[in-house]
């Protein structure tokens, strides 16, 4: 109420003194109301604007699509692509003469990938690559500043589901951005639906970045968000049996397919070195748990509503890959009375992989099965 009538006021003020004051001072009474009304919509006080810096930034309209095989939208002044290689993905910003690229952590392998580029006043930039599918998309965020000599991976967790798109519409994502000394206030938006929001301390990352660092910060971090979050379960041990433990995520049933693997670095410190999903699967399938094994893990997962099909998917870590080796089935006909098992081997998937090519590999390989009688 107090900031609708100083906008009030001061909108007689500058109407009943238009005669009395100089062009000067009218423009300057202008812009201050100007700012107001356009700090006021983006949560962010006139008083809060005197006492802290703080950059806005806004989207950058591009001029083309993205292509395949090099992912590239072209901007005004500037570009961004991924060059897709055989283990890794590689982004790379180009602004005039400067080139500056950064091979990804995340491999992002939807069907699409789309970029959204945010600029400041300041010239500083935040790209966010969204691996687009029609159901669910990932996203990345990663920033730039002015000097253009790094590009700092700020978060490369995050995940939507879009709400049923066949009925509603497809929703593309939006963001709000402020940049306040070394923080990022990102609000993540589905269309006009709040999604979260998310601060980022970027002077710790730029720190570590220039420090050569191993990343721990920024992997610490993004595992804390998931410890008290009672839509995932968590798992640890040791995976890579290097004597340290490891953290598996799951998504817990009905609340999402997303599985995260931080491997323990030193005890305290975990790395996230692979997202994929945990098979469960809409209408079928939930995830019932995640078992340790020699040479890795099983993820389990049950039919929800009879409770006598389940699903044993079978990973090892090879070579800091992790790899699915083996399928297997169980289900029982009660009436008919028998158990059946029925196994794919030698399936040799790389989770960093898309699901659909798991499909593909699984459509044609050979399965064996086995009836005994109850």
């Amino acid at each position: 109420m107090k900031r609708i009538l100083s906008i009030t006021f001061l909108a007689f003020l500058f109407t009943s003194c238009k005669e009395n004051v100089s062009a000067e001072n009218r423009k300057n009474i202008e812009n201050s109301l100007s700012v107001e009304i356009t700090k006021d919509s983006l949560n962010v006080s006139f008083e809060e604007k005197n006492k802290q810096d703080v950059e806005i930034f806004q989207l950058e309209k591009s001029i083309n699509k993205p292509q395949e095989p090099l992912y590239k939208t072209i901007y005004d002044d500037c570009s961004i692509s991924i060059k897709l290689n055989t283990s890794n993905q590689e982004l790379i910003f180009k602004k005039g003469n400067i080139e500056i690229s950064k091979v990804l952590k995340f491999y992002y392998e939807n069907p699409e990938i789309v970029f959204h580029l945010y600029r400041s006043s300041l010239d500083n930039f935040v790209i966010l690559i969204e691996g687009r599918d029609y159901y669910s998309s990932t996203l990345g965020v990663y920033y730039l500043d002015n000097n253009l000599t790094n590009i700092i991976e700020i978060d490369d967790t995050l995940s939507y589901r879009q709400d049923d798109p066949e009925n509603k519409g497809f929703k593309f994502p939006k963001v709000e951005i402020l940049k306040n000394t070394n923080n990022l206030k990102c609000k993540f938006y589905l269309g006009d639906k709040f999604l979260y929001v998310k601060n980022y301390d970027i002077s710790t990352k730029i720190k570590t970045k220039e420090n050569n660092a191993s990343e721990n910060i920024t992997a610490t971090n993004t595992i804390n968000q998931y410890l008290n979050d009672k839509s995932y379960f968590i798992k640890t041990f040791d995976i890579n049996k290097d004597g340290i433990k490891d953290k598996i995520i799951s998504n817990n049933p009905y609340q999402g397919d997303e599985l995260l693997i931080f491997l323990g670095e030193d005890g305290i410190n975990f790395k996230l070195v692979l997202k994929t999903v945990n098979f469960s699967a809409d209408g079928g399938n939930q995830i019932s748990d995640i078992k340790e094994t020699e040479q890795g893990f099983n993820i389990v997962t049950l039919f929800p509503d009879r409770g006598s099909y389940e699903e044993n998917y079978h990973i090892v870590f090879k070579n800091n890959t992790f790899i699915l080796k083996t399928l297997q089935t169980f289900s029982t006909s009660w009436q008919n009375h028998y158990k059946e098992t029925c196994t794919i081997t030698n399936i040799d998937f790389n989770l960093n992989k898309s699901m659909n090519e798991l499909l593909d590999i699984l459509s044609v390989r050979d399965k064996k099965c086995v009836k005994t009688k109850l």
